[in-house]
């Protein structure tokens, strides 16, 4: 009996020696399944309760290496970049899961709702209208117009013309300067050509202002209702009144009724307006002395002007700029596209732009670029891209300035001096006109950057 046993245990060793060999080269995971996407789901939205930004982000990767096509993990993967501040990562990871023929209208919502927490709602408006190009849906026109309502919620709170300058300060406007032709709102000075105070007065506008404009010799107060109005210069129908006046009038005009602009600009002779519907009108330049649609662009969502020359960026990211003949005339037809997938700009005071493009790299129409941080990554065609996500933009011809998603502002010099500015307020702006860069600040101030200038004035 003993001697069967052993030749039975000679016959059954190496079987069980084969079988531990072979369970021993399964992976574990093949056993107990535990090494599953679902488990790195599970352990990095734990991490997210947690607020372990970064842990949940190697779990969702894993997650994804191991499904590429697990939605949930992707979408929790963008939300654990978010959260630790990575805003390129998060973008970058929805934007992965669709496509501009085919967009994904779960991705896009999801897009749009990031693009708004960021603060930038002409990137959300740019999502909006593409899912509106390919669904014709009418929520999208809805959103539309709520994100149309937040970018008229963005202040414009300085201006300065040829010979005066504009400011709202304590729910009113102020002006200082020349006010020759009545573009300070009072009769104080009129017709006085010897006549400009540096000191601030005000401007006798009855109404509540929002925005202020400050065009050559022209004047204009968009209100807290949505309704334009002009004061100044309205020689060549600038104000859309059906006439044009040489003399000088005091007084504030009501240019339109239908609280719905957005945002105007314009040079000398000439008005553009841009409505909340994203249509945009002119006046003036010797052409119509009211207010005429420009069939050019169906939809923008931003004007701007800089010495002569007017901006304008449409929904779909392409930037125009429109440069005028000799006489000041900007015809319909000169109106240039200089850049495309266009999310901010700022005319940089040569004839171009600086802007910021859909992934995050900044450009300039003009190769006007200043040295960057080391730390900063050169692109194509003499981009950069910083180490952090940029939602606006100013320049004033020997500085930009740079706003990330927190409100926090940056100064970025010729000689290559990037540093850090203050903060924003909330819906506080940042623009550029003529030589100036403008950022309305949290501490309730106004700061002016001119050119050449070691710091900012302070207007307000």
């Amino acid at each position: 009996m003993e001697k069967i046993r052993e030749h039975k245990w000679h016959i059954l060793f190496p079987i069980i020696l084969a079988i531990a060999v072979l369970l021993l080269s399964i992976p574990v995971s093949g056993i107990l399944r535990t090494d599953t996407p679902s488990r790195h789901i599970s352990l990095g939205k734990q991490y997210l309760v947690d607020q372990n930004y970064a842990g949940a982000v190697m779990e969702f990767t894993d997650a994804v290496s191991m499904d590429p096509g697990d939605r949930t993990a992707r979408f929790s993967l963008a939300e654990a970049y978010q959260g630790m501040g990575d805003f390129s990562s998060a973008e970058n990871t929805l934007l992965g899961m669709t496509s501009a023929d085919h967009p994904d209208e779960e991705v896009a919502g999801r897009l749009i709702r990031f693009y708004e927490e960021q603060g930038n709602p002409v990137r959300a408006l740019q999502t909006v209208q593409s899912m509106i190009d390919y669904t014709d849906g009418d929520d999208y026109y809805s959103r539309k117009a709520e994100l149309l309502k937040q970018i008229f919620d963005t202040d414009h709170p300085y201006s300065e013309g040829t010979s005066h300058a504009l400011a709202v300060s304590g729910g009113k406007v102020n002006g200082r300067g020349s006010n020759t032709l009545g573009q300070l709102g009072t009769s104080q000075g009129l017709f006085a050509q010897d006549q400009a105070s540096d000191a601030w007065s005000d401007a006798a506008f009855s109404g509540s202002p929002k925005k202020v404009y400050a065009i050559a010799n022209s004047s204009y107060v968009i209100d807290d209702t949505g309704n334009l109005w002009g004061a100044g210069a309205n020689r060549s129908g600038e104000f859309a009144l059906l006439y044009g006046s040489g003399t000088a009038e005091s007084g504030w005009k009501q240019i339109t009724t239908g609280a719905d602009v957005l945002a105007v600009s314009g040079n000398s002779g000439n008005l553009y307006v841009l409505m909340s519907d994203g249509s945009l009108w002119h006046s003036g330049g010797g052409f119509t002395q009211e207010l005429t649609r420009v069939d050019r662009f169906s939809s923008a969502v931003s004007t701007s002007n800089c010495g002569r020359s007017v901006y304008v960026l449409t929904e779909n990211g392409d930037l125009y700029i429109n440069v005028p003949d000799r006489y000041d005339t900007l015809a319909e037809e000169r109106f240039t596209r200089i850049a495309s997938d266009v999310t901010a700009y700022a005319p940089d005071g040569q004839g171009g732009a600086c802007y910021v493009d859909a992934s995050g790299v900044i450009r300039s129409s003009n190769s006007y670029l200043p040295q960057h941080p080391a730390d900063w990554e050169d692109t194509d065609n003499g981009g950069v891209r910083p180490d952090f996500s940029v939602n606006g933009i100013a320049c004033n011809g020997d500085r930009i300035l740079l706003t990330d998603p927190d409100g926090s502002l940056y100064t970025w010099s010729n000689r290559g001096d990037f540093r850090e500015a203050g903060h924003l307020a909330e819906n506080g702006a940042i623009y550029s006109e003529q030589d100036l860069a403008v950022a309305e600040m949290d501490d309730g101030t106004v700061s002016v950057w001119r050119r050449e200038a070691s710091s900012p004035e302070t207007v307000r």
